[in-house]
């Protein structure tokens, strides 16, 4: 991957089942981890860390929209 890919924090977004993603390169190096973070009206946001590798989500976490 050259340099010129990564914005200054060490991410690089990219594209995963037609949703923006994150890839967060700094904090796992050795497994490609994205961050996918979608928006409902109704139920608000919803963040998501996926292995590249295998597909597998790590973390989800729903944040509800107030009000």
């Amino acid at each position: 991957m050259a340099d010129n890919d990564l914005n200054k924090t060490g991410e690089r977004y990219e594209t995963v089942s037609g949703l923006e993603c994150r890839e967060l390169v700094h904090l796992t190096p050795t497994v490609k981890v994205c961050e996918i973070r979608e928006y409902d009206q109704k139920r608000g946001f919803r963040t998501t860390l996926v292995n590249r590798e295998t597909g597998q989500i790590i973390y989800e976490r729903q944040s509800m929209r107030i009000h």
